[in-house]
């Protein structure tokens, strides 16, 4: 049987998260109805997953960080146990990109063999 969970994330700023998002090809929907045919869940954004459920986020009242909301039973396309780590991840570097370059640092990506990234920042 279909369930929504909702996953504690660290993320913090909805404007980077749908940006990093739709960088990863998916579209987004302000939708703020997240349904299958076992409920209903509120939800500020979600993504638009076609022939498939939607993955939803919301931030709750009194709460700094975003939710991920989803019923993995019902999501089609996307990989369960890859899609936050990757989320995570685009995420981290938008927020560490944009703050170094604020503060007038030049950064390089170097990728690992584990698809880890590590970021070198130098300032000119």
């Amino acid at each position: 049987m279909s369930h929504y969970t909702s996953v504690k994330t660290k993320l913090y700023e909805t404007a980077t998260l749908i940006e990093v998002i739709k960088e990863m090809g998916y579209e987004i929907s302000y939708a703020t109805t997240l349904e299958n045919s076992f409920g209903k869940r509120r939800v500020d954004f979600q993504i638009e997953i076609p022939k498939s459920d939607n993955i939803g986020f919301v931030k709750k009242a009194g709460k700094r960080t975003l939710e991920m909301v989803v019923d993995w039973f019902g999501v089609k396309g996307v990989s369960r146990r890859g899609f936050l780590p990757k989320l995570m991840q685009e995420y981290s570097k938008k927020i560490v990109y944009r703050q170094a370059k604020a503060m007038g640092y030049h950064v390089k990506q170097e990728k690992k063999k584990d698809n880890s990234i590590r970021l070198v920042l130098k300032k000119y």
